[in-house]
């Protein structure tokens, strides 16, 4: 078997769906204390890994407000501080 046939063969192959639910797996798997994780598609998705108290999803209790639940907003000011660092 050539080099290209090899790469044809561990090329893994994926829609953007399973490439998002793999890439939420991963950064769960990194940051296990937080409870909700952002997505490329800008929806908050709950964590896999973490072991806190289940709440409902943070829009449940704000639906059709424009403003985010504290909860999220604090935790999405603390995510994106980190990659002011």
């Amino acid at each position: 078997m050539n080099v290209q046939e090899q790469e044809e063969q561990d090329f893994n192959r994926m829609s953007p769906y399973e490439f998002e639910e793999r890439a939420v797996q991963q950064e769960g798997h990194l940051n296990p204390s937080r409870k909700w994780l952002l997505t490329d598609y800008d929806t908050f998705v709950p964590n896999p890994f973490w072991n806190g108290t289940v709440t409902p999803d943070p829009w449940a209790e704000d639906e059709g407000d424009d403003l985010l639940p504290r909860e999220v907003l604090t935790e999405l000011t603390a995510y994106l501080g980190e990659w002011e660092d």
